[in-house]
């Protein structure tokens, strides 16, 4: 049997294990999973990202918006479904675990099965995806704008499609949670260390504008707007 035919098996095995875990219930204790449910509340009644839970609605700038967004939809059709909402956690659970063995299948594929069977019985990873919480979503978009990005630098010029992929899944890690950031200024400090690469300097700038545009002015923006609290 192949190894990525006994990856997939692998994953769907997790999949099923991770779905059997799933309940519809919530802790008491208050964490950050009430935060974004009620933002996803106040995103869903059409006031915007508020903290409804205070005296006055005041807007809620701490975190990004993306995730309650995801919950938004939910609340709206069906309520306080806490099993859909950790069904959101658990779907890009089982995403991520098949990113984590595109990733690494090209070093060793055997390797990258270990590696998947790591990943998936590690107890964090069970923990948060059972959790309402943006661990195991900003996982999930942070390998996919990874793979992306890898994709894009196997490229001799890294202008194409698969570099506005790699933008495009590191705003929603970013706006997923602000440490996506990191992703953006690792790739402005790659594309400056491969610039030899390029055929031409107009290929090189055009790619920098690209990311600058596209990357570092939203996240200035969302910044400046934290920073205004």
């Amino acid at each position: 049997m192949k190894t990525y035919t006994i990856a997939l098996i692998v994953i769907l095995i997790f999949a099923v294990f991770y779905i059997f875990l799933l309940d519809n219930s919530l802790s008491f204790v208050l964490t950050d999973t009430h935060t974004y449910i009620l933002l996803g509340k106040s995103l869903s009644l059409g006031q915007g990202y508020r903290q409804i839970w205070l005296p006055g609605n005041p807007e809620y700038k701490k975190t990004p918006p993306f995730f309650p967004l995801l919950l938004a939809p939910i609340i709206y059709f069906l309520g306080y479904n806490f099993f859909v909402m950790k069904l959101i956690c658990v779907i890009t659970a089982i995403g991520s675990l098949g990113l984590v063995y595109l990733l690494f299948k090209r070093l060793k594929q055997s390797m990258a099965l270990i590696i998947l069977l790591l990943c998936g019985f590690s107890f964090q990873f069970v923990y948060y995806s059972q959790q309402i919480l943006t661990e195991i979503p900003y996982l999930f978009f942070s390998l996919l704008a990874l793979i992306f990005a890898k994709k894009a630098a196997n490229r001799k010029n890294f202008y194409s499609g698969m570099l506005i992929f790699a933008i495009f899944f590191i705003l929603i890690s970013f706006f997923t949670r602000t440490i996506g950031a990191s992703l953006g200024i690792s790739m402005f400090i790659y594309l400056l260390l491969e610039r030899r690469r390029y055929s031409t300097q107009s290929r090189f700038l055009k790619d920098i504008i690209l990311l600058a545009f596209f990357i570092f002015i939203p996240i200035f923006l969302w910044k400046c707007c934290w920073l205004h609290l």
